[in-house]
């Protein structure tokens, strides 16, 4: 069974028992829904509309602090039918190795942030939940007219 997020502009649906959580600081907002174990899928809210490699090197360096020996990968996917960049990251947390997948994109009236986060023993029965709220996320998208300001943009090496 499966409930639906409608708030601060966007949608989403997750798992019935799963438990819903809201902090609000400033302009940014984060929902994050939380399972049964140590599982857990968030959709930050970002009102500023920072550049999302912004957000996703700010994230990265986030997990850099506490896990210094991660490992990172760059990512490529697809949310709201629109390609989106990230990072999936592997770390050990209380010897169990943890799988984290962050994306971000652009919409009409903030930046988003999808993170994703489990450990091994329940990545096999997260991972399509996982995957089931971020095909579900919904919010207004940039108009086709409307450029882009951060596409030329490039990140310092």
């Amino acid at each position: 069974m499966r409930e639906v997020y409608d708030r601060h502009g966007i949608t989403f649906q997750y798992p019935a028992d799963w438990e819903v959580s809201e902090q609000e600081q400033g302009d940014e907002c984060l929902i994050t829904v939380s399972g049964p174990g140590t599982s857990f899928w968030s959709v930050g809210l970002f009102r500023d509309r920072p550049s999302p490699d912004l957000v996703l090197e700010t994230a990265l360096a986030a997990f850099k602090d506490e896990y210094p020996d991660l490992d990172a990968y760059d990512a490529d996917d697809e949310l709201l039918s629109q390609p989106t960049m990230g990072y999936d990251i592997e770390f050990f947390c209380l010897e169990l190795v943890n799988t984290a997948r962050i994306r971000s994109f652009l919409a009409q009236d903030f930046t988003v942030l999808v993170l994703c986060q489990a450990d091994d023993t329940e990545l096999e029965t997260s991972n399509p939940l996982f995957e089931e709220m971020s095909r579900s996320l919904n919010c207004e998208l940039l108009d086709d007219e409307e450029e882009d300001p951060f596409e030329d943009l490039e990140l310092p090496s």
